[in-house]
């Protein structure tokens, strides 16, 4: 197994294994998003439960509305939080296949692409501004021989995009196709 970065590692035998950390975000704050989204949820439960308790969840139908939205993101922040302290993104480059999987938390950004369909592999860079802060991002994007551009991974540093599009591109030698 070599190893690329603290992120990425790579095994080659008969297939080619890219192993992508995620956890390359600050620790700090998940634990501060992680801790007042569990605290805020509990306090939108315990709400809800008072309001049973003393019978009165008929009268507040608006309220209930509410706790159940504040409920859904705090859910989505502590997942999202999770994912990105927990998961591992596994590339795997066969003879028959291209496939991505997010674990040991899934997403619905799992790729499977049989490799006869495959022409070519390239990299495209957003930016976007908010309140004053750049966010790039740089996304590995798999080209189809139908001309398609299917977005397959997307990586926080450049030189991790660089380093998978490289040896997906040596694995499965688009240039001389």
């Amino acid at each position: 197994m070599e190893r690329l970065s603290d992120i990425i590692s790579i095994e080659r035998d008969n297939e080619l294994v890219i192993n992508k950390k995620w956890g390359s975000g600050s620790r700090l704050v998940h634990i501060i998003t992680l801790s007042s989204s569990f605290i805020a949820l509990f306090f939108i439960v315990w709400h809800l439960y008072r309001q049973k308790a003393q019978g009165s969840l008929s009268n507040i139908v608006g309220d209930d509305l509410v706790f159940a939205a504040l409920s859904v993101l705090c859910v989505c922040l502590i997942y999202s939080s999770l994912a990105d302290l927990l998961n591992t993104s596994t590339i795997r480059a066969g003879k028959n296949e291209l496939t991505v999987t997010h674990h040991p938390l899934p997403l619905l950004a799992n790729k499977r692409i049989t490799s006869s369909r495959l022409s070519g592999i390239c990299r495209k860079d957003t930016t976007s501004h908010h309140e004053g802060i750049t966010h790039r991002q740089y996304e590995v994007r798999v080209v189809l021989k139908n001309g398609k551009n299917i977005r397959f991974i997307v990586c926080r540093y450049q030189n991790d995009a660089v380093s998978i599009i490289k040896e997906i591109d040596s694995f499965y030698r688009f240039k001389g196709r």
